[in-house]
């Protein structure tokens, strides 16, 4: 078949696809990257790095982007400011300020990461989100890596 004749070039650019696959598209490339892995026997540490390198870099762009000074201008339009400002109640009601508990809690969220990440660049210091955000995304991707390569194995209780 023509597709097993691809897998030795594809396998050949995995860190790059692995890489740019998780930086855009997050665990939903993650799960799928490790059921192919899985499946081909390519490296899980390799996917597992690099799934990380992909992880942590997204994150800290949407946080740096929380910094950017567009985004205030954008919040001063009054839609926009009314659900900032609706989501921002809501983000402190619910975590009273304590900004590693909302960073581990995001991980789990699908939709919520990006706006709650553009949030907390306005709340915490980049080097203490860095911090906590390399802890997290390591467990988180640990975790979605397992499931993945399970997965691809056949365990079906996953």
């Amino acid at each position: 078949m023509w597709i097993e004749s691809l897998l030795p070039s594809v396998i050949s650019y995995m860190p790059i696809i692995i890489l740019l696959s998780t930086f855009l598209w997050g665990e939903a490339a993650v799960i799928i990257l490790s059921i192919f892995a899985s499946q081909t026997g390519y490296n899980p540490f390799l996917l597992y790095l690099f799934s990380f390198i992909g992880t942590v870099a997204a994150d800290s762009g949407w946080f740096l982007l929380g910094r950017a000074k567009f985004l205030t201008r954008l919040k001063e339009r009054k839609m926009i400011h009314k659900s900032y400002v609706r989501a921002r109640n809501l983000i402190d009601r619910l975590f009273s300020g304590n900004h590693v508990t909302l960073l581990i809690t995001i991980k789990f969220f699908c939709g919520l990461r990006f706006v709650t990440l553009m949030y907390l660049g306005r709340k915490m210091k980049f080097k203490e989100f860095c911090f906590y955000n390399f802890i997290t995304s390591a467990i988180w991707i640990a975790l979605v890596v397992t499931v993945g390569w399970f997965a691809g194995k056949g365990v079906y209780w996953v």
